[in-house]
Formats: C-alpha cells, structure tokens, sequence
C-alpha cells in the first residue's frame, strides 16, 4: 500500500512540484542564516567604532604623562576595528542612529588615575563602553570582546609604566644611598 502512494506520487507532476517546494523552503532558510553566520570574525576590521578621548595629560615626576593619547595611537595604528575618532555628543548619535556599533570612551582622568600606581590605594583606570546591541546581537558581541581586548592593551602599557616607575625610583634611592656613602668617605 505504502508503495502504491509513492508511485502514485512520482507519476503526479503536480505532487513532485509541491513535494519540491516543501523541501526547498527549509533549505532555502538553512542556507540564508547559516550564510549570514557564517564567518562573524571575518569583517572585524569593518566593524564602525566611536573613541571619544577625554583625558587630560598631567605631569608626573618632572615628565607628561597623556596614556590616553598613547592608547589613541595604538588604536590608529590597529586595524582590528574601524576606529572613529569622534566628540562624546558625535558618538551617541551614531549609536543611536546605528552608524557606530560600539562608542569607547577615555575618561579625563585616566592619565591621573595612572600616576596612582605607587600610592597606598591607587585609582583604578576605568574605560567605559556602549555597544548598539540593536543592529546586530553577534556584533555587540564581537564589540564587547573588542572592549575587552582593548582593556588589556591598555592593562600591559600600565604594567609597562608602572615598571618603568619602580625602577626610576630605585635609580633614584641607589644614586641617594651612592651619594651619602660617598660623603661618609665609606666609598672613594
């Protein structure tokens, strides 16, 4: 019985057409959201963020400390993003208006926050971002993990000066100790 429906089926050309289109329809959608997802890391560079910088360089031991600035040119040099440079008030327009799907921005006092480091209870340098979940929820995700990579850019250049610090401050109390042992006549 079960056969005679088949052959039945296969000798209606009208069934073919409809039993082909029942079957083109789930593929259809598979091939059309599998393709849209198929490779989200692939057009990073693409991908419009704002960077809004606030901060304001400060002096610190006799030396202009800007890390904002800093953290700006390492961001043009970088083509994982497509960085935009922009005001604060330029940055909510374009998330609200879907131009931009990430707006990252430098405080004014990070570069302060920096020169904390060797204090008894240092300022931690924060960067506050939006992203524009909206347009595209991988997108937001792919800009959080941006942000986050950001972070610890901007985390290794901190090591990186606090190191360079401790050690000009070390330099300093060696050429001290240096300095009193030549006056006590202990070194000639």
């Amino acid at each position: 019985m079960l056969k005679q429906e088949w052959q039945s089926i296969f000798k209606t050309k009208k069934m073919l057409v409809i039993l082909f289109g029942i079957s083109l329809i789930p593929s259809l959608y598979t091939v059309l959201f599998l393709s849209s997802m198929w490779d989200p890391y692939g057009k990073l560079a693409e991908l419009p963020v704002a960077i809004v910088n606030q901060d304001k360089a400060v002096s610190y031991n006799e030396e202009t400390l800007a890390v904002g600035d800093s953290l700006i040119s390492g961001l043009q040099e970088s083509d994982a993003l497509d960085f935009d440079f922009v005001s604060e008030e330029e940055a909510k327009t374009g998330l609200a208006d879907g131009s931009y799907y990430m707006a990252l921005t430098i405080p004014a006092d990070f570069s302060e926050n920096a020169t904390t480091l060797l204090d008894e209870t240092p300022q931690q340098m924060t960067l506050t971002y939006r992203t524009s979940a909206g347009r595209s929820y991988i997108a937001s995700k792919l800009t959080a993990s941006a942000a986050n990579e950001i972070k610890n850019t901007i985390s290794d250049e901190v090591t990186a000066i606090y190191a360079e610090t401790v050690f000009d401050q070390l330099q300093t109390v060696a050429d001290g100790m240096m300095d009193r042992l030549h006056l006590t006549g202990q070194i000639h």
